[in-house]
């Protein structure tokens, strides 16, 4: 036998162990992970949204939508966005996208008058106080937010001053700070919690339904509009909201719905 033979057999051998290996390591890699938007979750899936890391560095929304508990699909076959957040003793369900009229689109926010829906990419629903808020929330089997379920779904656990953290972002939202009219629902993305509840400042500041019988009414986060007021009182972030009657109705108003797990 040539005196080479014994090494090309170890040369052999070298490289079935080097392409098992790699083989192995294949097989143990996770797979890779895709990013998807609000509007691209399948519809109906339920999950929680517990994350509390940073929204811009998520990189992908949580599966946490479905429909509300009393609701579903609505003649046209979509379903509502909604959010389930811990709380204690259960969940609170908030809607993920500021409400909107049925059939709303990015142009036009439409004019029913039936439930409140949470649909991303449409004009939200404004120029409406706030018992035809309440009125709405609940003709889609839910309730309008209180001022302390919109904090929470803002500040979450962390307390975070704005959606995305604790700084403010310049352009994140669609504040005061360079906002010029309404945009349709989801159109600032980097404006989200780390659970992906969108626009909770900015775009239309939000009715909030009074805890207790005789409290003020509420207008919290905030919107789009340049105004003395909105300056001094920096309506530009979680704690942000304005007391203002009931029976107002401003282009720059909206509101959004919330279930609690149990009621």
């Amino acid at each position: 036998m040539s005196r080479r033979a014994p090494l090309l057999l170890l040369l052999l051998l070298l490289l079935l162990l080097l392409a098992l290996a790699a083989a192995l390591a294949s097989c143990n890699r996770p797979p890779a992970e895709t990013g998807s938007t609000p509007g691209q979750l399948d519809a109906g899936r339920d999950a929680s949204g517990d994350g509390e890391a940073d929204a811009a560095d998520a990189g992908s929304a949580p599966p946490d939508q479905g429909a509300r508990p009393a609701d579903g699909p609505s003649p046209d076959g979509e379903v509502d966005e909604v959010v389930r957040l811990p709380i204690a003793g259960g969940t609170l369900l908030v809607d993920r996208f500021e409400a909107s009229r049925p059939g709303a689109t990015a142009a036009s926010s439409g004019s029913s008058t039936g439930p409140a829906r949470s649909r991303c990419c449409v004009l939200p629903w404004v120029q409406l106080t706030l018992a035809e808020a309440e009125s709405a929330c609940a003709a889609a089997g839910a309730r309008l937010c209180t001022r302390a379920e919109l904090l929470l779904a803002c500040q979450g656990q962390q307390q975070r001053s704005f959606p995305y953290g604790f700084e403010r972002r310049p352009g994140e939202c669609n504040d005061y700070h360079g906002g010029t009219e309404v945009q349709p629902t989801g159109a600032s993305p980097g404006c989200t919690t780390p659970e992906w509840v969108l626009d909770l400042v900015g775009n239309v500041a939000e009715w909030a339904r009074p805890e207790r019988p005789g409290d003020p009414a509420l207008a919290a986060g905030g919107s789009y509009k340049l105004t003395a007021l909105a300056v001094s009182l920096r309506l530009d972030s979680c704690s942000a909201d304005e007391d203002l009657p009931g029976e107002m109705r401003r282009e720059d108003i909206g509101f959004r719905c919330c279930h609690r797990g149990g009621e």
